[in-house]
């Protein structure tokens, strides 16, 4: 038969078999029922509330990014949500603001934090995750919240193998360089770039010899693509002409990666001395045997990282 328990604090069982009744009592603890905390719903901002007045712990948010201004004490110009907790002492608070940026990958990968402490608040303190793209080389960008954009600290974009790009190599340039060999081919590791950061190199693995004649449209060695092209006309690495060994007839060069920086930037090879490549680009039969520009040479750009790379890869990027 039904049975009324006598305690509510207390979950009773009865088992009634035949005549033999056994009754067991479950004992919980129970407390105080809590009160709605202040997280149920996010109250929306306003573009006239200035954060510096919002004290009162519980869930915020604003809907419209230009709302978000500094004079309004935001971190960011960014929609988000901004949640406020009591600290430790009577009055004092945290504020963490979460942007939301409208779908922009790069700005919800930040929080921003601050308190009011002494009746001051603090300055916004700004918590980034990294972000690594392996899209063209390997790059590694933090969020820059002082200027309110990411900032790539690593890059490289691994050695590549240019001479044969049909873009940027060798025979883009003009078809005016070859290797030093008369039954040589031109192959694609012939000719070498490299950007680290900002620096780009550029190397050649054997000697590369120019055309018969010397003129500004016959010294071209290749083509330099964006995202690798010189900060400036001044860059003019010094490098060698001649064969690998000890050959009295070696000279130096010009390496000027600006060599025509309208378009398209060639990278240019110019004798130190005189144009006539110490003699060798006058009389004989072409190719020589031996003669030829051994490149070796870098210099700074502040073209943005490129969006896709020249040639073909050569080698790993070192993970370091």
């Amino acid at each position: 038969m039904a049975r009324t328990p006598t305690d509510p604090t207390k979950a009773q069982v009865w088992i009634t078999k035949e005549d033999a009744e056994l009754d067991f009592e479950f004992y919980f603890p129970q407390g105080p029922k809590g009160d709605p905390g202040g997280f149920n719903a996010a109250t929306v901002l306003s573009s006239t509330v200035n954060l510096d007045d919002l004290k009162t712990p519980g869930l915020y948010r604003q809907t419209t990014a230009t709302n978000a201004t500094a004079l309004l004490n935001y971190p960011l110009l960014s929609s988000g949500a901004l949640a406020i907790y009591e600290a430790a002492n009577t009055g004092e608070v945290i504020q963490k603001f979460m942007p939301y940026g409208g779908g922009s990958a790069a700005v919800v990968r930040t929080i921003f934090w601050r308190r009011f402490f002494g009746g001051a608040w603090s300055s916004w303190i700004n918590y980034s995750s990294q972000r690594i793209d392996q899209s063209a080389g390997r790059t590694v960008y933090i969020w820059d919240h002082l200027n309110s954009r990411e900032q790539m600290i690593y890059g490289d974009t691994g050695w590549r193998s240019i001479a044969t790009d049909a873009t940027y190599g060798i025979d883009a340039a003009g078809s005016y360089f070859g290797p030093p060999q008369t039954s040589a081919a031109i192959t694609a590791a012939d000719l070498q770039l490299r950007r680290i950061g900002n620096v780009v190199y550029l190397a050649t693995t054997r000697a590369i010899q120019p055309k018969q004649d010397y003129s500004p449209s016959t010294n071209r060695l290749c083509i330099l693509p964006p995202g690798f092209r010189s900060s400036g006309r001044s860059d003019s690495p010094i490098v060698k002409w001649g064969n690998n060994g000890g050959d009295s007839g070696q000279k130096l060069c010009f390496l000027n990666p600006a060599g025509d920086w309208n378009n398209p930037a060639y990278v240019s090879v110019v004798p130190l001395i005189d144009s006539n490549w110490g003699g060798f680009a006058t009389g004989g039969t072409w190719p020589r045997l031996y003669a030829g520009v051994w490149a070796v040479g870098s210099w700074l750009t502040n073209e943005p990282w490129p969006t896709s790379l020249p040639g073909v890869s050569n080698g790993t990027i070192p993970n370091i």
